[in-house]
């Protein structure tokens, strides 16, 4: 019984092996790449075509690429002149700040300036 079982297993293979090779034959599969089994001439120019559309992408890709990292650049640059400025700006808010406290100073009654004092501390400096 398993013999028999084996045996139509083998001609179940050869069947099938035998019912599919053509099929891979006529769509140009079965290891053979670039020969002229199963690759007709439009096939060929097909193939042509795509590779060229993938060329142009893939220049396309590259030059935008290239652009955008020029343009990263240039905002980086650009990005580093608003730093300094934000910096200057801070600096000129500071010496405003010190500049008030200075005219501040001595000017209004005790009381005055005590709660003027205790309001300038910072809430995170409670121990003083």
């Amino acid at each position: 019984m398993k013999e028999r079982a084996l045996y139509l297993l083998g001609w179940l293979v050869v069947i099938l092996f035998a019912l599919t090779t053509p099929a891979l034959a006529a769509k140009g599969g079965g290891g053979d790449k670039g020969g002229s089994m199963g690759i007709s001439g439009s096939d060929k120019a097909d193939r042509q075509m795509n590779q060229e559309r993938y060329e142009r992408e893939y220049e396309y890709e590259h030059q935008r690429k290239q652009e955008k990292g020029e343009n990263n650049r240039e905002k980086m640059e650009r990005s580093g002149q608003d730093k300094s400025d934000e910096a200057s700006g801070l600096n000129k808010q500071r010496e405003k700040k010190m500049e008030q406290e200075r005219k501040e100073t001595g000017k209004g009654s005790e009381t005055g300036q005590q709660k003027r004092e205790e309001q300038s501390r910072k809430w995170w400096r409670f121990w003083d």
